[in-house]
């Protein structure tokens, strides 16, 4: 691919004309592509990163409930024991293999080869064939 450097003059903004740019939506435009990308280039570092940060925010709630635990025998705090257990849940699920949608016929290994023909259910491009 040839490459090469093209000349452009620059002149300031003519009176009473706007920008077209807006630093908040822009800014979430690019930084939603950012996250899109890094989801859809290296799935298990950006899962694996809310992995752990859903089960660190767990464990630093379960920490005082475990302590109160061993030194009473008893859990004064049931709202945050739930609240760990639910964060914990969060954090192990995977939504890239989806036990109902495999039920459903979907292959989760085609979810990784980034095509739409994936999301087809497998009995949906098997082809029946017509007794006689």
């Amino acid at each position: 691919m040839p490459v090469g450097e093209v000349k452009v003059t620059y002149a300031p903004r003519p009176k009473g004309s706007r920008t077209k740019l807006s630093t908040w939506r822009d800014g979430f435009r690019i930084f939603a592509a950012i996250i899109f990308l890094c989801k859809e280039v290296r799935p298990a570092r950006f899962f694996g990163a809310i992995f752990a940060v859903l089960a660190l925010m767990s464990l630093v709630l379960s920490y005082p409930l475990i302590v109160t635990y061993f030194q009473t025998g008893l859990v004064p705090r049931l709202p945050t024991v739930v609240l760990a257990t639910v964060i914990m849940v969060l954090a192990t699920q995977n939504p890239r293999y989806d036990p109902a949608a495999i039920r459903q016929g979907f292959d989760p290994k085609l979810l990784d080869s980034h095509c739409p023909e994936c999301l087809v259910p497998v009995w949906a491009t098997q082809t029946v064939e017509a007794e006689d």
